[in-house]
């Protein structure tokens, strides 16, 4: 059995401000919940609706593929749930969800994006929100968004938030095998997989190797983030993997303390937020003009 098949499920899509998305009839009602309204802070509480999630285990997962050395705060509603999101890190959020909840991320205090959930699975799910720049002439934002089946085989969602002309190509193939053949994943699609250990590639001017096991019942993320900025800096293209390896991560060493002048580089980013939050605040205003 090959260890990659494609399943025939509804793509993601890209939501851009101001926009409302609805699902196909033909794609049923639940592959695509969310919706992304206009960036502005969150006017209303967790209980404001009726609609609940009792008896389903939803976990959402949120991923920051923005390149920034600014992390995001992550509120649900009114509440912050994540205070650092850094660039290329996801976490895992399995509170009481809603419909008509709003996920709102912001930049030292200052509103840059808000994400409304507009209806909920009824059956276990995994939610992917991931957090992207909309383009590389401006510093706006721009979600991705999905919902995994409930599979009782691992999963692999390949998204694509890369900016630029570079291109790239995602292959994967089973780890400590030399006669296994490497197959390649279309980007914004999903794959079931066999359970076991695989090298997954990003190749480009350069080919980046990255190890993922798979266990049953899991849903994995791989994010091809970075930018080619007309504004700003440039960042080359990465993968973001999420969940690690449990094994990686526990034999991953300690990392080593930064030199005295990268520590002052970072402060004196952190000292020019200001003016970066103000140009996201700006371009949220044009927005809602």
């Amino acid at each position: 059995m090959a260890p990659v098949r494609s399943l025939c499920i509804a793509p993601f899509i890209a939501l851009t401000a101001g926009v409302s998305v609805q699902p196909s009839s033909a794609l049923g009602s639940w592959w695509n919940f969310f919706s992304h309204g206009r960036a502005h802070h969150a006017t209303s509480g967790k209980g404001s609706s009726f609609l609940r999630n009792d008896g389903y285990d939803l976990k959402l997962r949120v991923c920051n593929a923005f390149p920034s050395d600014m992390p995001f705060e992550v509120y649900h509603n009114e509440d912050e749930i994540k205070k650092e999101l850094e660039y290329k890190s996801c976490f895992e959020y399995k509170e009481d969800l809603r419909a008509g909840d709003r996920m709102n991320f912001k930049v030292q205090g200052l509103a840059t994006g808000s994400f409304t959930i507009d209806d909920l699975p009824t059956q276990d799910a995994t939610l992917v929100l991931v957090v992207a720049r909309h383009d590389s002439t401006s510093m706006a934002v721009s979600f991705r968004s999905h919902v995994f089946a409930n599979l009782a085989s691992p999963q692999i969602a390949l998204i694509d938030t890369y900016q630029g002309k570079t291109k790239g190509t995602v292959e994967v193939k089973e780890a400590g095998s030399e006669d296994s053949t490497a197959q390649t994943l279309e980007f914004n699609s999903v794959a079931a997989v066999n359970e076991g250990s695989y090298k997954v590639m990003l190749k480009g001017a350069e080919t980046q190797e990255y190890s993922l096991d798979t266990s049953s019942e899991e849903a994995y993320i791989l994010i091809r983030c970075g930018v080619e900025s007309e504004l700003g800096t440039s960042w080359k293209q990465e993968l973001i993997v999420f969940p690690k390896n449990k094994a990686t991560e526990a034999s991953a060493p300690e990392p080593e303390p930064e030199p005295e002048q990268k520590k002052e580089e970072k402060a004196g980013a952190r000292e020019a937020v200001p003016s970066l939050a103000g140009v996201l605040l700006l371009v949220v205003a044009c927005m809602q003009n």
